[in-house]
């Protein structure tokens, strides 16, 4: 099946436009130097080409959806880069009670805060229309999320080694020994620049969390 993802450039609210998964390499490669790139949490098959051509917007779009990555995201806020380090630290130590190691994620520093990708086979998401509920409602109740705006239907994230603008740092990559042993002021030193060099590892699970998943009849009015 054919993927396509929403894309943003600059702005988030400069969307509404799709790309297809294997352009997203290239466009990172062209554009992620001196521009912002955004892309859906959501993967949308080809039927979702018509939608946009009729409606011109994907606000208002409550179809069929897919994912590959869960994304865990822990903001800065207004806290400090060290607290910050300290959350991201907690959440890993969280999946490991849940025997989620980093076999199965993938860590990044999103220019400001950090982002944890969490391949879908630790779930077992199936595609599906109710599927950003299904998501928000099982990271909820298995403590992984306090706000689960990062999932819902329509949200978009920050691609890798891109530029964050805010902080004019990239969005970058990083191991679990980076994590654990490197200082927040490292980290942001490594992110002044991209790392398109980086070793991605495959990532996959085993279906560990698969037990947590909340059923789709349970969205259904009794």
């Amino acid at each position: 099946m054919k993927k396509f993802y929403e894309l943003a450039e600059h702005r988030v609210t400069n969307r509404n436009r799709l790309i297809a998964e294997e352009h997203i390499d290239k466009l990172i490669a062209e554009k992620g130097k001196t521009s912002p790139l955004y892309q859906s949490v959501y993967w949308y098959n080809e039927d979702v080409l018509d939608y946009l051509k009729k409606n011109k917007s994907m606000s208002s779009y409550y179809g069929f959806r897919g994912i590959d990555w869960i994304p865990i995201d822990i903001d800065k806020k207004s806290n400090s880069d060290e607290y910050t380090l300290t959350k991201l630290r907690e959440y890993i130590t969280s999946l490991a009670k849940l025997n989620v190691g980093e076999d199965a994620y993938q860590i990044f520093f999103s220019g400001t805060g950090y982002h944890i990708f969490i391949a879908n086979s630790v779930f077992d998401f199936e595609p599906g229309n109710d599927l950003p509920k299904l998501v928000a409602l099982t990271l909820k109740n298995i403590d992984l999320v306090s706000d689960p705006a990062i999932v819902r239907g329509n949200q978009l994230i920050r691609m890798a080694n891109t530029l964050n603008e805010k902080s004019n740092l990239f969005k970058i990559p990083l191991t679990l020994d980076e994590v654990v042993t490197l200082e927040a002021k490292d980290i942001l030193k490594l992110a002044e620049t991209q790392r398109l060099d980086f070793d991605f590892e495959e990532k996959y699970g085993t279906g560990q969390l698969s037990k947590y998943l909340v059923s789709k009849e349970s969205l259904e009015p009794a």
